[in-house]
């Protein structure tokens, strides 16, 4: 049973891993293969098989690609208006050494993006940057491509960490602050490991301590947000320390321009409000007040599950209140609005085809019994297990190109088997959900837009290698580090 349990992921992988199928097709035949499997080999009854689709349908508008869209919203507001551009304009002048523009683009501003867009628009915006920038295309790339992995983590507002805490049934706070402690841990050595294996010795003794700063900056910008604030702003505050620490300790003591001007610090200014509005919402005074509009809807048929309708305390709705300020503050007109409206609806089109997809697809196999079949197999791993479950969820990450996917079709499947192994399903999840956007070095949707942003057709084989040597290595650390905690 294991066997035809494992059809549906199976199917998903091998279309994207083929390439015969864009993430949302494979994803979509994935859910329609889980169903058919669900009503006919589990038995499930066609008005419970339907309710699983509806109750994954709906957790993924609602608060996933409500969270989400509002993010792309406020990011394609800044780009009709012009704050886009002029930010990364304001980058360009932060340094003149190589090493340290891509310690700052390739691994600050990524980070920052993709604290904010997310998707492919890291990878793409910081590789076309840096090549402008006059860094060779390879490197460029290469650099981004890995400095990239690591902090998405968080994502955009917490949604990886959000969208694994509900697939795999764990406390999302729990869940937070140990993927937050991880998160920490890993960040602390990631840009001092950047420095010197794309720039060697001699870039690290020139740079270890804007490299060093910016890894305890993000780290513990990230926990503490996590910890004393909330998990939705914490991959965004994380970059922008990360971002502060090395501007600072590379030398520019204050955040201005070189007339003294505050034209440098001016374009960060409708991420600040992002951030005011998202902590704002996230005081336990506000946040309880809000919370009373709470709705829950049972879905029928399914008891069990219950659907949360909390949208006036939503992080999403902090999210467009912020967006509303930064339009009325930018003096935005209605066509503007309307474009970035437009265009945020246009880059979340396939996206939410796939995320819906994969939700229906993992809220079947939940419901019908098919994950607790691949579980007890999985299980046979036994003591090697913790070893061994990073890099499923790695390999998760390569295929769909996402953390947040992958969380979506494995979270369940390791928190079971973690179960059935007596281990804690809690650091087994958080855990795996570390080593999934670590995937995204060897994806090959991620490395095409690496490619194409630095117009290096061809050399997708070479971009692969650099990425499956980081990639393995340091999901390779944290298999060893779960098997340590673990056993």
């Amino acid at each position: 049973m294991a066997v035809v349990a494992a059809l549906p992921v199976a199917a998903v992988f091998l279309l994207i891993g083929s390439r015969r199928a864009p993430a949302w097709k494979a994803a979509l035949l994935g859910a329609g293969l889980a169903f058919l499997l669900a009503t006919t080999v589990w038995s499930m009854p066609l008005a419970a098989a339907l309710a699983a689709v509806a109750y994954g349908v709906a957790t993924g508008i609602y608060p996933i690609l409500y969270i989400v869209w509002g993010s792309l919203l406020l990011y394609q507001l800044t780009v009709v208006t012009g704050w886009a551009e002029r930010l990364r304009t304001s980058m360009a002048h932060l340094a003149t050494d190589r090493h340290l523009l891509l310690l700052l683009v390739g691994f600050g501003f990524a980070a920052f993006l993709d604290s904010t867009a997310g998707f492919l628009t890291p990878v793409t915006v910081a590789t076309a940057l840096l090549v402008g920038l006059g860094v060779p295309a390879l490197e460029a790339a290469a650099y981004t491509l890995v400095a990239s992995s690591l902090p998405p983590i968080f994502g955009a507002m917490g949604i990886p960490v959000l969208v694994m805490a509900e697939v795999a049934e764990v406390p999302l706070e729990a869940l937070a602050r140990t993927q937050a402690a991880i998160a920490a841990l890993l960040i602390v050595g990631f840009p001092a490991w950047l420095t010197v294996t794309f720039g060697g010795m001699a870039a690290l003794r020139r740079l270890w301590w804007p490299a060093l700063a910016a890894g305890l900056a993000y780290g513990t910008a990230l926990w503490w947000t996590v910890t004393r604030v909330s998990l939705y702003p914490a991959g965004l505050v994380a970059a922008v320390a990360a971002l502060l620490a090395i501007w600072v300790t590379a030398g520019h003591r204050r955040l201005t321009g070189p007339d003294g001007s505050w034209r440098a610090a001016r374009p960060w200014w409708p991420y600040w409000v992002l951030m005011g509005a998202v902590v704002v919402w996230s005081l336990p005074a506000v946040s309880t007040v809000l919370g009373r509009s709470t709705i829950l809807v049972r879905m029928p048929v399914l008891q069990t599950l219950s659907w949360r309708l909390d949208l006036l305390a939503s992080p999403g709705t902090a999210i467009l209140a912020a967006t509303a300020l930064v339009a009325l503050f930018a003096r935005s007109s209605l066509a503007q609005v309307a474009e970035a409206v437009v265009a945020s609806a246009r880059q979340v089109r396939y996206p939410l085809v796939n995320m819906l997809s994969m939700f229906a697809l993992a809220q079947l196999m939940n419901a019908s019994g098919m994950t607790r079949s691949l579980g007890m197999a999985v299980a046979g791993a036994r003591g090697a297990f913790p070893l061994l479950s990073p890099f499923l969820s790695w390999f998760g990450g390569a295929l769909a190109g996402s953390n947040t996917a992958s969380n979506a079709l494995l979270g369940r499947l390791q928190s079971l088997t973690a179960s059935q192994l007596g281990l804690d399903p809690l650091l087994v999840v958080a855990i795996a959900g570390a080593a999934a956007p670590l995937g995204k070095m060897v994806a090959p949707q991620v490395i095409a837009a690496a490619v194409g942003a630095a117009r290096l057709e061809g050399a997708e084989g070479r971009l692969l290698r650099i990425g499956l040597l980081h990639g393995l290595l340091w999901t390779s650390l944290l298999g060893v580090a779960g098997m340590l905690l673990m056993w």
